[in-house]
């Protein structure tokens, strides 16, 4: 009985450092692309980011802003099937987070000061 069991706990040990692997190397060859929002401007604007990377929005102005990529706003586009945001940013939300999860470009707005305030990924 004592065998079955040391293979057992083997078995779920190995799986767990596979699983621990996986997940590792992927979040090792993922980046986080921070983008500051004041001054009516995001900076950068356009960013290059590939899949698994996350796009960090920072509020640090004055004014409320918005992040929107919903491609119904003007200014707007996603690729098919990726999820929309609209994120309002301000002194209550300074920090907005989204994982790119497929490739392609999306245009992004703040829906306060669009089409001025604009940005690329």
């Amino acid at each position: 009985m004592a065998t079955l069991n040391s293979k057992f706990s083997s078995k779920v040990k190995l799986l767990f450092l596979v699983i621990f692997i996986v997940l590792t190397y992927r979040n090792a060859e993922s980046t986080v692309i921070n983008i500051t929002v004041a001054d009516f401007v995001f900076t950068p604007a356009n960013v290059i980011a590939t899949v698994g990377d996350t796009i960090r929005w920072t509020w640090i102005g004055t004014r409320a802003h918005t992040t929107t990529c919903d491609g119904i706003f003007p200014g707007t586009s996603l690729p098919p099937g990726a999820v929309a945001w609209d994120q309002a940013l301000n002194s209550g939300i300074p920090v907005f987070e989204y994982i790119i999860t497929l490739p392609g470009t999306y245009d992004y707005v703040c829906t306060f000061h669009a089409p001025d305030m604009a940005g690329t990924i």
